[in-house]
């Protein structure tokens, strides 16, 4: 049993499963909060998809959430996108150049707008870009 719980602890500790960074906005009764996607990497000339989740309280607003700061010649084709009062999510899909810069993980930003709340809710990931090989 104490190699089991030795186990899941390390599993948990090590972030496995997690989503990424969460962070909150609070007015009177109503909440949003934000999960950005987990820390990731691209390579040079390749493309990648990450996933924002929101989770409503007590409203049920569209949420327009977009991405900013990306790193040098990583691009998306759409920065902003809005998540459906029935829906909790956005994907991204984020390209890299052939020649984008290597990097050892750039912070990105994610903005989670709603006319809900007066406050935007933000929160962060780290995105590397790798050597194509």
């Amino acid at each position: 049993m104490k190699w089991f719980s030795f186990v899941v602890a390390l599993v948990l500790a090590s972030g496995l499963g997690c989503s990424g960074k969460k962070e909150e906005t609070k007015e009177g009764d109503k909440k949003l909060t934000l999960t950005a996607p987990m820390n990731t990497s691209i390579k040079q000339d390749g493309s990648t998809d990450v996933e924002v989740k929101i989770k409503r309280e007590k409203f049920d607003d569209p949420v327009t959430i977009e991405l900013s700061d990306l790193p040098d010649k990583v691009t998306t084709d759409d920065a902003k996108k809005t998540i459906a009062k029935d829906s909790t999510s956005a994907t991204f899909t984020l390209k890299a150049a052939k020649d984008a810069p290597v990097n050892d993980g750039k912070e990105v930003k994610v903005t989670a707008k709603t006319d809900a709340l007066k406050t935007p809710t933000t929160s962060s990931f780290k995105l590397t870009v790798k050597e194509k090989k």
